[in-house]
Order: structure tokens, then C-alpha cells, then sequence
């Protein structure tokens, strides 16, 4: 398993982030599909107009088929209407770090970074 040290909740390290992410998402979804695998749906823990934190379980496969700068396809998809969300995406995997201190503790938050699609 691929994890890194990040910022904020996850290592006690100041934030990086340049923008305010909206928490408590617990109706929204990223779907996204990585050459070789099968499409997933999973949880957001938190989003922004530029990036977004996926939650994962520590067993999944996704966890072996994506890496720290790998490009892919997301689709946020939203039950409750955010400023945020919901859209097509080109995302970036910023990082791939565990969850120390959430309802999610265990876990795994792969860190996107997002491009809006627009065509």
C-alpha cells in the first residue's frame, strides 16, 4: 500500500491548502474509473473547486492501481446541493494518506486535485 504524509487531520502538519474544503459530505460520491480496473463509487470526506479527499478501505484494489500524480477521469456526484458539486473532472492524485482522526479512522484518503471538464 501506497501512503504518504499529508497536511491538517492526518498528521497534526500545518495546512497547505489554498482553499476552504466543505466537510460532513456523507451523501457524496466520487465515481471514477482507472485503466484496468472497474468502476468505483466511494465517499467524499471533503471538497473545493479544486480538490477533493476520497475515502477508501485500506483492503481495496483501487489502493494498488493508482499512485501520487497519476490522471484520471471523476465524476462527483451530490444528493445534497453544494457549491461544489457535481461535475466531470480531470483529477490529479495529490496524496494517498491515512485517516488518524475521522469517523473513518483506518481508512485510507486519496487527495485530488480537480479540473473542471467542460466540453
Amino acid at each position: 500500500m501506497k501512503v504518504s504524509a499529508t497536511t491538517g487531520q492526518l498528521g497534526g502538519k500545518t495546512e497547505r491548502r489554498s482553499e476552504k474544503r466543505t466537510g460532513h459530505l456523507s451523501w457524496s460520491m466520487a465515481e471514477l474509473r482507472v485503466p484496468g480496473s472497474p468502476t468505483y463509487q466511494l465517499k467524499l470526506k471533503d471538497a473545493s473547486r479544486s480538490g477533493a479527499g476520497i475515502i477508501v478501505r485500506p483492503d481495496s484494489r483501487l489502493l494498488a492501481a493508482i499512485s501520487v500524480g497519476q490522471e484520471f477521469s471523476l465524476r462527483l456526484l451530490s444528493s445534497n446541493r453544494t457549491q461544489y458539486l457535481p461535475g466531470l473532472f480531470e483529477a490529479v492524485v495529490r496524496h494517498i494518506s491515512e485517516l488518524k482522526e475521522s469517523p473513518y479512522t483506518g481508512h485510507i484518503v486519496v487527495g485530488v486535485a480537480l479540473k473542471e471538464i467542460t466540453s
